[in-house]
């Protein structure tokens, strides 16, 4: 990642869940929505100390991947496709 390059610090990352979900995708140039099949990633910086105890706490904002079950593209949920 370019956080590991600019620190110089290799980034270990755990994947602990896998979520079969859908997901509502906004079309391009269009009005119109649309429901995705996804993958939700979830993972964590193992390098963090309190990481593992916190994993399963919904309170707080966990870090996903969401990923394209059919072909495999990341969805990128910020910008709504």
């Amino acid at each position: 990642t370019e956080w590991a390059k600019e620190t110089n610090r290799p980034a270990k990352l755990e994947v602990y869940r896998l979520l079969l979900t859908s997901y509502t995708v906004h079309m391009r140039d269009s009005e119109d929505y649309y429901e995705m099949p996804v993958w939700v990633v979830f993972y964590e910086d193992t390098q963090w100390e309190r990481a593992k105890e916190m994993r399963d706490n919904m309170d707080l904002m966990q870090e996903a991947l969401f990923i394209n079950a059919v072909d495999g593209s990341v969805i990128h949920t910020d910008w709504g496709y």
